[in-house]
């Protein structure tokens, strides 16, 4: 892959660049080679331990081999760095959804709201656990606003459809 080439030239000539490690690792990821892209990340955070990209990367690949525990390990230190990255807190909440930790999961998706107002994956993840422990109004409201908040049809039609599994759960 050109990318992995490109990057790798540039660790050569630079191997503190941290940056480039990150992008590779990206790049592993991209491929699904994920114990070099886990190589990679940790490389960069060796490089700069305030590298909060590298973590929350990091920490993606983990959710996506399902070590849940690794993940939110890693979704934490990208916070305590930048607090203020609503997609850090999305990954996080969504990492503690897959645990069934509820409230943690809710929690992070305020949190990611609260950061970004318009953010409509947030609403609409938060509305998925609001629906999943039966807060079916506030699930409701939730994805209205995940909605009113995107312009992409095929997340607004996903939206739409646990809109509509909730009104007819609440039908019953």
């Amino acid at each position: 892959d050109k990318a992995i080439a490109d990057y790798s030239e540039a660790i050569k000539i630079e191997p503190s660049n941290e940056i480039a490690f990150n992008n590779r690792g990206n790049a592993y990821s991209n491929m699904k080679e994920y114990d070099k892209a886990i190589a990679d990340y940790s490389e960069a955070i060796i490089i700069d331990s305030n590298y909060a990209n590298a973590y929350n990367n990091r920490g993606t690949v983990y959710s996506k081999l399902k070590d849940y525990d690794k993940a939110i390990s890693d979704y934490n230190e990208s916070i305590k760095i930048d607090p203020y990255n609503e997609n850090t807190l999305v990954n996080r909440g969504n990492a503690y959804l897959k645990l069934k930790e509820y409230e943690k999961a809710i929690a992070d998706f305020t949190g990611a709201i609260k950061v970004n107002s318009y953010y409509a994956r947030a609403y609409n993840y938060r509305g998925n656990t609001y629906a999943i422990i039966k807060e079916y109004d506030k699930a409701l409201t939730d994805f209205d606003l995940a909605i009113q908040y995107s312009d992409n049809e095929d997340f607004i039609s996903e939206t739409n459809a646990s809109k509509e599994k909730v009104l007819e759960i609440m039908k019953k």
